[in-house]
């Protein structure tokens, strides 16, 4: 679990990492997400301002792995796999 403010975030996992990604942040975020190995579902709140959140599985059986990352304030979000 990961929990920003104002810090940008650069993982990097290997290939076949699999886990069940969990990711909000403010509307004014950057955020690149490896949409090649999974599907996410996203979301945006009525709050003000609006927080966005995407959330789906990565990989091939991510089972109960899970990486949480909540971002309150504009960030990078980025998140690659090697």
């Amino acid at each position: 679990r990961l929990n920003s403010e104002y810090t940008d975030i650069d993982l990097t996992f290997d290939h076949d990492a699999s886990y069940n990604l969990d990711v909000t942040y403010p509307s004014d975020a950057f955020v690149r997400l490896p949409h090649d190995l999974g599907k996410f579902e996203e979301k945006t709140t009525e709050l003000d301002p609006p927080v966005r959140m995407e959330y789906g599985p990565v990989g091939k059986n991510p089972g109960r792995s899970k990486v949480t990352i909540t971002v309150s304030r504009k960030a990078n979000i980025s998140l690659n796999h090697r």
